[in-house]
């Protein structure tokens, strides 16, 4: 006996494997939170971190979305099916030249970690990656203390901020003791 999709019938099983072979990209928000129901979906977060004087800061961009409206988070991409192997370059670039409206890197990203995360839209794997900008993205936002968040952070990012702050450290720690005296 064959076995079927809980909750499907044999007719709605190949109907709905039929439909998702017609599926491209751009996707609705309904579309997408109907997938992220029952699959974790890839997100690429690009936590923006600055150091001035003894301060770390991070730079939060707003959401506008029904599900985080008035909350403010890391500026990030899902993976699409459609992204070149590697790195993440495409979801990178999307948001470098999209959502932080074309700012420079200082240096290339620099993976934090990656974490599976509860969300309200469902699972999701978070890859988190340090940037550092040449200048501040002319878009909106603003620059937090990272021991100064604010209450409108949406939820399950102040993990992935907690996770890019410690290497962030770590990583400037390295870079101090290399140097020669």
């Amino acid at each position: 006996m064959a076995t079927i999709t809980g909750g499907l019938t044999a007719g709605e099983e190949e109907t709905l494997i039929g439909l998702l072979g017609k599926v491209a990209q751009p996707w609705t928000e309904r579309f997408y939170n109907s997938v992220n129901r029952i699959t974790a979906l890839t997100a690429v977060y690009q936590v923006i971190l600055r150091r001035t004087e003894a301060v770390v800061e991070v730079f939060l961009t707003p959401r506008e979305d029904k599900i985080y409206h008035d909350k403010v988070h890391h500026p990030g991409s899902m993976v699409r099916w459609t992204d070149k192997p590697g790195f993440f370059p495409d979801a990178i670039a999307r948001v470098k030249n999209g959502e932080l409206g074309g700012v420079e890197y200082a240096t290339e990203p620099h993976l934090a970690g990656v974490i599976l995360t509860d969300t309200p839209r469902g699972k999701e794997i978070s890859v988190v990656l340090i940037c550092e900008t040449t200048e501040t993205p002319n878009v909106p936002g603003n620059w937090h203390s990272v021991s100064n968040l604010p209450a409108n952070l949406i939820e399950h990012e102040v993990v992935l901020n907690k996770m890019a702050v410690v290497k962030y450290e770590e990583m400037a720690r390295r870079r101090h003791e290399s140097i020669p005296l």
